[in-house]
């Protein structure tokens, strides 16, 4: 095998035992293992060990915010960006719920680095959605608002729909996502008198 072919492997077989075993309850030795190399050979490729397979393993998912979501830069409105947010994110978040389901379980178990690394690449994701919000939405905190609604309604929070009454039902389209996100964008500043919508 090549070095390529090596590290590659290692990664492959890392993101296998992670998902089976979790993080915590695989090592570097099962790893080395289950590549056909040793320990030593395997901290070779990966000086970090464990924390560096486990953003190597992050890495080569398709994960990547910034590759995921690069035509929001394309949005020539608002409605276009939330359009083309709904359309881009879903596919995102759901290489994160099914490939790496397993770090979700012991988020809190897993040690500092490791968990900066996880919540800076769920952070960037909120990141490029508000750099992409501010340039329809001029004041800082509305566009911080919005970005935040987006992040929650795609985590799974349709709660916040009801909180300010806007309806939906089971077969949603695209288009009616899109109009409801606007609608309680606007609808949740409007019931705030200190933060008007400015759009």
């Amino acid at each position: 095998m090549t070095k390529k072919n090596t590290k590659e492997q290692i990664i492959k077989n890392a993101a296998l035992l992670f998902s089976k075993n979790e993080y915590k309850g695989t090592s570097v030795k099962q790893i080395a293992d289950a590549t056909g190399c040793t320990a030593p050979a395997l901290y070779y490729f990966f000086p970090g060990g464990k924390s560096e397979l486990l953003q190597a393993v992050v890495r080569s998912l398709d994960m990547d915010p910034k590759k995921a979501l690069a035509e929001l830069k394309t949005a020539q409105s608002l409605e276009e960006l939330v359009e083309l947010i709904n359309l881009h994110l879903p596919r995102l978040l759901e290489v994160v719920s099914t490939d790496i389901r397993w770090l979700h379980n012991e988020m809190d178990q897993l040690p500092e680095e490791e968990t900066a690394f996880v919540h800076d690449t769920i952070l960037s994701v909120f990141e490029i959605i508000l750099i992409e919000a501010k340039r329809f939405i001029p004041r800082e905190e509305d566009a911080r608002h919005f970005a935040w609604i987006i992040f929650f309604i795609h985590q799974g929070h349709m709660d916040l729909f009801k909180i300010y009454n806007i309806n939906l039902h089971d077969s949603l389209t695209q288009s009616e996502l899109n109009q409801a996100v606007l609608a309680l964008f606007k609808q949740s500043y409007f019931s705030n008198p200190l933060f008007p919508p400015k759009l």
